[in-house]
């Protein structure tokens, strides 16, 4: 999934976010945690993007649950694009 998300905001013509705050891979974003094995394995990275206080684009990343990822990129998409990205 990280790899679908990172070619999608690479790869956008019209949206190409300005500065990258977070690009780790999901062994990266947990290291160092103590979480049950079961738990990590049913994690994913999810890439949002979003207008910082500085008034440019970002992309940042959020660790998720494989099954409300997708949901929380959608939530996420939407209130970015609701809220400032369409400006």
């Amino acid at each position: 999934m990280v790899w679908e998300v990172r070619n999608e905001l690479t790869n956008a013509k019209d949206e190409v976010a300005d500065i990258i705050d977070s690009w780790m891979t999901l062994e990266e974003a947990l290291f160092g945690k103590e979480i049950p094995e079961d738990i990590r394995n049913a994690q994913t990275l999810v890439a949002i993007r979003y207008v910082s206080f500085d008034g440019l684009v970002h992309q940042g990343q959020i660790v998720a649950h494989k099954a409300v990822a997708g949901e929380q990129k959608r939530f996420l998409m939407n209130c970015s694009h609701t809220n400032s990205l369409s400006k």
